[in-house]
């Protein structure tokens, strides 16, 4: 226990004198007191005391202790929420006795420890209530937060009830080697094998062009049915397509078969992929899979511009090439045209060393054309700087290059892109970026941050401008072909490159938008997910305003059944809407809003899946869930074996209290001994006066 003041000792030996002066002029210098020498002795060390003591107050000091805290041991309940544990054969139990068993789980371990619950699947959610609806599994979502939430808790273990099927993150055993709290987990769900035909995956384009053939790739997998036949039907709009018979060869089949398919007219299409059921299957949830796919007319046009042949461009053309119509040229041969493009794309352009100006003039001509800029170590920064206004690159390394690793901004906003994509992104190699400083105006939105030597900056590796004639794009470094094949490398799939680069295109060729009531939402969601729209809304200076409402009707096209909402306003001057989960189906919608004398109108569509990551696989996997207890540190056990978890937890010596001291500070004036002794130093020297002769 210490008194802190916060000042000099210096101060503190003021405050002793202040004392000795007050008491000795009051009985050293005083020869007239009737008191004895030693009450005399007695009544100046009680008023050096007093006076003391009321001087340090002034000083406002604080006391000091060391506290101890004592943390008893906290339990984690996480329950998968997926609905892959109704999907089985014990459906009904996990609807309406499983619910009633967790509840007798979570009342025992209550009594002898303090509980926080959590539901997962899509998302982790503290203390939802059991439905298991939730579309996707994410172990590793669940793990990252778990460790973040209760980082130095007292955590004596996480409980964590699954069938172990997951569908969505990273593989969960990378995360569990370094998770800090034993976890104990229970296997539910069903384990046996039975006769299962199921589509495992799909492959195909959602934009396909009018009178042209289309590609839909169909992967089957099948077990315990070796020796029989699988009849695998595409339809288009309710109309059969295409038929194949697929010969099981083996009790763990898979083979992928692909359907050509012919687009004969424009508009949203439904497409339904089957494969017939066997004699004896008793789950046919997975044998049925939807997608919608939608018919355009023409293709946009792309110039991909470039300084001299680079695998950067192949990487692009093989994300967009059947999407966009795009034409490939490079700066010494080219020869502009007339032709109208929707972006350009403009690799290491202005160059060094080059005539730029066929270039800048093409683009003063095109000025309100998008374009997508890739610099590198042949780009002309300086160039580069005079061509647009959105972001100066200033070289500090005589064109010296740098390697760049990335990391997504978390308060990027321009596009939506999923948790789990953003941390295949941080493990993607470095670009060769120019060593350089950025000036970027408070228009500029970064997507990706540059990582260089370790340590995190604000330089832009990747985003975008908002300002200006035209919308620019910024890649700032080669070498993004290394990242498709990382993708690919690490997840089997060039998903996350593929989003990323459409996503980049899209924005861009979107900004070309000129109209004032703009709805921004996905294009696809699944049966699960609660359906987001965006609104903006314009003035004829296409400047932001809020002042009106903003109607949206949204139309469900099977069922013919329609709804209207009204969005509601946040503080940024743009609108939001949540209408919840929908049905499956296909949805056209119109918003309204009327501004002045005018009604603004914006029409558009949007696909709600009924097909579910959960119902690809049905077979509970328990040795997913042993090796994360193994790893942790935990035990697995059987759903037989559930209510054995207390005990378990109750023999783990590593479960106890952990006693922790810290520091406590409080001001002396509000310590009620404190005053206290003052009132009693006071009161004894009075006494003392007034029974020896004065007062």
């Amino acid at each position: 226990m210490n008194i802190i003041t916060g000042l000099s000792s210096w101060m503190l030996a003021l405050v002793a004198l202040t004392g000795l002066a007050y008491a000795a002029l009051l009985y050293y210098r005083n020869k007239t007191l009737p008191f004895s020498k030693q009450l005399q002795v007695l009544l100046f060390i009680l008023r050096f005391l007093v006076v003391s003591l009321i001087t340090l107050l002034l000083l406002n000091p604080y006391l000091m202790q060391n506290k101890k805290v004592v943390e008893q041991p906290l339990l984690v309940l996480a329950q998968d929420n997926s609905s892959s544990l109704t999907l089985n054969a014990d459906s009904l139990f996990y609807k309406y006795k499983y619910p009633l068993r967790f509840d007798s789980l979570t009342a025992k371990l209550g009594k002898d420890f303090d509980i926080d619950q959590y539901t997962f699947g899509q998302t982790v959610t503290e203390a939802k209530k059991l439905d298991f609806t939730d579309q996707r599994t994410d172990f590793s979502a669940l793990l990252k937060e778990l460790s973040v939430a209760y980082y130095r808790r007292n955590v004596g273990a996480v409980v964590l009830l699954s069938d172990g099927i997951y569908n969505a993150g990273i593989q969960p055993e990378l995360l569990a080697g370094s998770f800090p709290f034993p976890v104990y987990s229970v296997g539910l769900g069903d384990t046996i094998t039975y006769p299962d035909l199921s589509i495992s995956d799909l492959r195909y384009n959602r934009l396909i062009y009018n009178k042209s053939d289309f590609p839909v790739e169909v992967t089957i997998r099948a077990k315990e049915a070796m020796g029989t036949k699988a009849i695998l039907q595409i339809y288009m709009d309710g109309k059969k397509v295409g038929e194949q018979s697929v010969s099981i060869e083996s009790n763990r089949f898979s083979a992928s078969h692909s359907f050509l398919i012919s687009a004969t007219e424009n508009g949203t299409k439904k497409m339904v992929v089957e494969v017939l059921g066997l004699e004896n299957e008793t789950i046919l949830l997975n044998n049925r899979r939807e997608f919608y796919i939608e018919i355009i007319n023409q293709k946009q046009q792309v110039l991909m511009l470039a300084r001299s042949p680079h695998p950067d461009l192949a990487a692009m053309r093989a994300v967009f090439g059947d999407y966009f119509e795009i034409s490939t040229a490079f700066i010494q041969t080219w020869k502009p045209d007339e032709k109208p493009f929707s972006l350009i794309i403009l690799h290491q352009l202005p160059g060094e060393g080059i005539n730029n100006n066929l270039l800048e003039s093409y683009l003063e001509i095109n000025k309100d054309t998008p374009v997508l800029y890739i610099v590198g170590g042949q780009t002309d920064l300086s160039a580069l700087n005079r061509l647009q206004n959105s972001i100066q690159i200033l070289n500090v390394g005589q064109s010296s290059m740098i390697d760049a690793m990335p990391v997504p901004d978390p308060s990027f906003t321009l596009f939506s892109f999923e948790t789990f994509q953003r941390d295949r992104i941080r493990k993607f190699p470095a670009l060769s970026s120019p060593l350089a400083e950025y000036s970027v105006p408070v228009s500029y939105s970064s997507f990706l941050f540059q990582k260089i030597k370790g340590i995190e900056t604000n330089y832009p590796l990747i985003g975008f401008s908002e300002g200006g004639e035209r919308p620019v794009g910024f890649i700032n470094g080669t070498g993004i072909w290394r990242w498709r094949l990382s993708d690919f490398n690490q997840n089997g799939n060039h998903e996350t490159f593929n989003e990323m680069v459409g996503k980049i295109v899209n924005y861009l060729l979107v900004k070309q938008d000129r109209r004032r009531l703009r709805i921004f939402t996905e294009a696809e969601f699944l049966v699960n997910d609660e359906i987001l729209f965006k609104a903006e809304l314009y003035n004829p200076s296409l400047e932001l305003i809020d002042d009106v409402d903003v109607k949206l009707v949204l139309n469900h096209v099977e069922s013919k059944t329609s709804n209207e909402y009204i969005f509601s306003r946040d503080d940024k001057k743009s609108y939001q809407l949540n209408v919840g989960r929908l049905p499956a189906g296909l949805y056209n919608f119109y918003a309204e809003a009327v501004s002045g004398n005018e009604l603004l109108r914006y029409e558009g569509s949007l696909v709600v899946l009924a097909s579910s990551f959960e119902g690809q696989s049905l077979i509970a996997d328990h040795h997913l869930l042993y090796r994360i207890s193994r790893l942790t540190g935990g035990t697995f056990v059987p759903l037989s074996e559930m209510m054995s978890v207390p005990d378990l937890i109750a023999a783990d010596q590593r479960i106890t209290s952990v006693a922790s001291f810290t520091k406590e500070y409080e001001l002396l004036t509000n310590l009620h001994w404190f005053l206290a002794l003052l009132v009693l130093l006071l009161s004894a020297e009075w006494f003392l006066r007034k029974t020896f002769g004065s007062y």
